[in-house]
């Protein structure tokens, strides 16, 4: 049903789409729910797609969180989206982190983004390190960044010295 849902979609019309989805949901589909979620967002409707997405997260789907943490962070709200973030990384997703981590970046938040890098590399995404060392060679520590990517960081956090 998801599919036909998705086939409606594609052809432009959400609103046989979104009854398609809600039908999926209520037969079991909790993945649809963020279906209906992202055609209430596109659609402009921030409230509902937040419920929608809640919904979702709280029926399991941990790419629901990472949406809900997107779309705080998109008000401004940055505390709120990094406890969603944490959720979906407590939950074995530690992508959340990382994306928030690279929209902090984007920002031109630096610290914030090394900070949620290193949680997103203590959550388990050894791949948050790689970007740790191209943030502080980006702002000019090609050293650090050099060493981090060569000798990783200590248990307190430091990047390891080799000597």
């Amino acid at each position: 049903m998801r599919a036909q849902a998705g086939d409606w979609e594609e052809a432009g019309d959400h609103q046989e789409a979104e009854r398609l989805y809600q039908l999926a949901a209520d037969a079991g589909d909790t993945f649809a729910l963020s279906n209906v979620a992202e055609i209430r967002e596109q659609a402009g409707d921030r409230q509902g797609a937040e419920q929608f997405y809640q919904l979702a997260a709280d029926a399991g789907d941990t790419s629901a969180l990472w949406a809900l943490a997107r779309m705080r962070e998109q008000v401004g709200d940055g505390a709120q989206a990094e406890r969603l973030a944490r959720i979906a990384a407590d939950a074995e997703d530690p992508s959340a982190l990382h994306k928030l981590a690279h929209m902090r970046e984007v920002a031109g938040d630096r610290r914030e983004a090394e900070r949620l890098y290193r949680l997103t590399a203590d959550a388990g995404a050894p791949l948050a390190l790689k970007e740790l060392a191209g943030l502080r060679q980006r702002a000019g520590d090609e050293e650090a960044g050099a060493h981090l990517v060569r000798f990783g960081l200590e248990a307190d956090g430091r990047i390891a010295d080799p000597w």
